[in-house]
């Protein structure tokens, strides 16, 4: 079509240089005004339009709305009429009027375009790329064109409501609370009159002296509990029926105690015997890479000599958590059967058995 609008255009030229005939003339140069304005036009704003993501990487629970913003510029000097853009939304769920758009945008003009995606399912999901349709006015010269920018949205697990009571630990830690077995010496709170009882270490002679009575020094009651979460997602430990289903919620679970204690500030770890086997040592700064690792890995099959191996994924994890942590085992199975009788196991804190979802 493109190439029959030229050669019409052409036709025109011909016949305003050659014909001697004025009306014959004057049309020939009105259409090839036109149709060389309308390219020209066209060409235009087809190189001043580009379309950019704000953010390349994101990250959603499942089931959750993400919303996406595109930006969309005009810079050529020339509004762009009535064109039509749109976003791929790859694997992801998105509603029947997003990401498609028919707009008319001035020159020199930007614009943010927003459309929500859902995640029905755990993974790594990829979305783009772009494409837009436009022309000029009087629509001779059309194009389509690909904006190959692409955006990484990693779908975690489903949100999960647990209460978690942090009230043991080790000394000194980022959990306040009211009890004089985790003062912390370096966070001074206030001072107070001298009780029976109080070490003379505690006593402020500054203030006994000006004060003329002995008074005491308190400080924060603070403690440090790590958390280490074991996820079992071997196959041969869930039931047959909901297999899938069961196995979600399991997931759901450790990344909800995950969570849990990084809003807390608590170092935390996390192993699992599903695919990949992902291990993390207590630590701080590390929840959202388990929680990464947690919507990437999932169920593995049965195989031989499995069993011995996720013996041994369980007492490194159990080996890894410092005294006075908490370890949580989530999972379908009896946790004293991974143990082993482990002494080890028998000393933990507290763990969590996931028999029922």
């Amino acid at each position: 079509m493109a190439a029959f609008r030229v050669a019409v255009a052409m036709a025109g030229l011909v016949a305003f240089l050659c014909v001697p005939f004025a009306p014959v003339q004057w049309l020939g140069i009105f259409e090839f005004t036109v149709i060389a304005l309308s390219w020209a036009w066209s060409a235009r704003v087809r190189a001043g339009f580009t379309a950019e993501r704000t953010v390349s990487e994101l990250r959603v629970p499942r089931n959750d709305r993400l919303e996406l913003v595109i930006l969309a510029t005009n810079k050529s000097r020339l509004p762009l009429y009535s064109f039509f853009f749109a976003d791929t939304g790859g694997m992801l769920s998105v509603g029947a009027d997003d990401a498609r758009w028919l707009l008319t945008l001035p020159p020199r003009t930007t614009v943010p375009l927003r459309y929500s995606v859902v995640g029905s399912s755990r993974g790594d999901f990829e979305v783009g790329p772009m494409r837009f349709r436009g022309g000029d006015p009087l629509g001779l010269f059309p194009f389509e064109a690909v904006i190959e920018d692409r955006a990484r949205v990693l779908v975690l697990p489903a949100r999960v409501g647990i209460e978690l009571a942090f009230d043991r630990g080790i000394p000194q830690g980022e959990v306040p609370l009211r009890d004089p077995r985790y003062e912390d010496v370096t966070l001074y709170r206030s001072i107070r009159d001298y009780r029976d009882g109080d070490e003379l270490k505690r006593v402020n002679w500054k203030v006994t002296a000006r004060l003329g009575r002995l008074c005491t020094n308190e400080y924060l009651d603070s403690l440090n509990s790590p958390v280490m979460v074991f996820c079992d997602l071997s196959a041969a430990r869930y039931p047959l029926k909901l297999r899938r289903d069961v196995a979600e919620r399991a997931i759901e679970t450790a990344a909800a105690l995950v969570s849990v204690a990084m809003a807390r500030r608590q170092e935390c770890g996390m192993a699992s015997t599903g695919e990949g086997k992902p291990f993390f040592r207590t630590g701080v700064s590390r929840g959202q890479s388990i929680l990464d690792a947690l919507a990437r890995t999932d169920l593995v099959p049965e195989r031989e000599g499995s069993e011995d191996g996720d013996r041994e994924l369980f007492a490194r994890a159990l080996t890894s958590l410092r005294n006075g942590g908490r370890f949580f085992y989530v999972g379908p199975g009896d946790p004293a059967d991974l143990a082993g009788g482990s002494a080890r196991f028998r000393r933990v804190s507290e763990y969590v058995h996931e028999r029922k979802y």
